[in-house]
């Protein structure tokens, strides 16, 4: 079957990853970025979004570089200092996985810096339709159609306890039919003048 909106969820994801973007932005600085030698930009920040991949690779190759013909001692500052910076990099990963985890399916290229900011594009679209609820076989058309069915009879049925509507208690097991009764259809026994009677 063709697939087929049937309402909206309410999600309120939207906020939530504005907050997320903006916790980001706290922690992810140009200053903290000029610690790797390195300038925050788009690609950048994009890299960072996938692991850094590119970052760690070329973090590498410039220690391993510097090692070329150093002394022994030399060599273990320089292998210390490279752990500190791949650790540090590890931590801003972390940051960065930790705040947009929770959004995996906004795509990597909508991400972009402005203005030294962590910005996201085209994102308006990807949270209206996540949050449309969708038919997508026939047992949900199924189920959605029957569901239809119950909440027109307890439509009905409220109508008909705003109908008798009563003041005051008629029984241990009769309710007076006022607006604030949870009605139970499957328990209902009786409907009438004198109020509603359920199975206790």
């Amino acid at each position: 079957m063709e697939k087929r909106c049937i309402g909206k969820r309410g999600l309120h994801e939207k906020s939530d990853f504005n907050r997320a973007v903006e916790d980001l932005n706290g922690m992810i600085t140009s200053g903290v970025i000029s610690e790797f030698g390195e300038k925050l930009d788009t690609d950048l920040m994009r890299d960072l979004i996938v692991g850094a991949p590119k970052l760690r690779k070329k973090l590498v190759i410039i220690f391993d570089k510097q090692s070329k013909g150093m002394l022994p001692a030399m060599k273990r500052q320089n292998e210390e200092t490279r752990e500190e910076v791949l650790s540090m990099l590890d931590k801003v990963v972390n940051d960065v996985r930790f705040c947009l985890n929770p959004f995996d399916y906004i795509p990597v290229e909508s991400y972009f810096i402005e203005n030294g900011k962590i910005q996201a594009k085209d994102v308006e679209k990807i949270f209206e339709e996540r949050d449309n609820i969708y038919l997508t076989n026939e047992e949900q058309k199924e189920v959605y159609e029957k569901c239809l069915e119950v909440r027109k009879v307890a439509e009905e049925l409220l109508s008909m306890v705003r109908k008798y509507k009563v003041p005051g208690g008629l029984g241990s097991r009769t309710f007076p039919l006022d607006e604030g009764l949870n009605v139970r259809p499957l328990a209902v026994l009786e409907c009438h003048s004198k109020g509603l009677f359920m199975q206790g």
